[in-house]
């Protein structure tokens, strides 16, 4: 497939079915990435879909966007782009499944609508810390059914809501991740995990014949923990690109039939 523009500095074209994330420390970090990001979407004729959560919720998306896109209004009223708060998207506690179908339901509809494919984003600052191996799974699920559609997906995860294994989970179950660093914003790639302080330390890449083990004698709870644990394997780059390209019938999808974890809210 053709790439398309991320509108993001330091990231340029991405091919369709990229999934990224952003590791952000405040709401000055959302604001300088995902209005480009939308703003290039919506130029691009894509359709877009921004779920919003704290620090930058629905009114302050919409107006940092209007700020930048002169005729926001008529593409929000003809839905070319959605601004959804969280807790409306996620409706407590909807599976895997429910989620990562109503993505693809989105995308299917924006091309029979004659859009060119969709631009997704989330912030995840809403989900609880006691919950980030469930929605490690749906990043998992959603890295894996993105990959042959005309998606382009970028999740936001707080630096100070999470431990330094939630980030490495962060980074293995997407393409790619982008933070601030001195002032500019730098892409991580597959071969570097995010410390506990922020530093980039190289690990070996792994492959994914020699990353399965012996099963064990009690089957997991549910496939969305066979997703978290197979997304421990590091694809650089050039595999993702390439997964990028295949069809739909090339991706094997048990994790859909059945997965019963869900995507709780925090109870805060």
């Amino acid at each position: 497939m053709s790439e398309v523009n991320s509108g993001l500095p330091g990231v340029g074209g991405v091919p369709w079915g990229s999934h990224f994330c952003q590791l952000y420390e405040g709401r000055d970090d959302l604001v300088e990435v995902l209005v480009p990001f939308f703003k290039a979407g919506i130029e691009a004729d894509e359709r877009c879909l921004w779920i919003t959560a704290e620090p930058f919720g629905v009114d302050d998306a919409t107006a940092a966007l209007k700020s930048a896109v002169a005729d926001l209004d008529g593409r929000l009223a003809r839905k070319q782009i959605e601004i959804i708060d969280h807790r409306a998207w996620y409706q407590g506690g909807r599976s895997v499944d429910d989620v990562v179908d109503a993505w693809l339901g989105h995308e299917a509809d924006a091309l029979a609508r004659g859009y060119r494919g969709l631009r997704l984003a989330g912030n995840t600052s809403w989900i609880d810390p006691s919950n980030a191996q469930a929605f490690a799974a749906y990043e998992a699920a959603a890295n894996a059914h993105f990959a042959p559609r005309r998606i382009v997906a970028l999740c936001s995860y707080c630096l100070a809501r999470r431990a330094a294994v939630d980030f490495v989970d962060a980074v293995s179950n997407h393409h790619f991740a982008i933070r601030r660093r001195d002032q500019r914003w730098e892409r991580i790639d597959g071969a570097a995990v995010v410390s506990a302080t922020g530093s980039l330390r190289p690990v070996e890449p792994v492959r994914r014949e020699d990353s399965a083990e012996t099963p064990p004698k009690t089957p997991p709870k549910t496939l969305g923990d066979v997703l978290y644990a197979a997304s421990k394997a590091v694809v650089p780059e050039a595999e993702w690109r390439r997964s990028c390209t295949r069809s739909p019938r090339a991706i094997n999808s048990p994790c859909r039939r059945s997965t019963s974890a869900r995507i709780a809210p925090s109870s805060r």
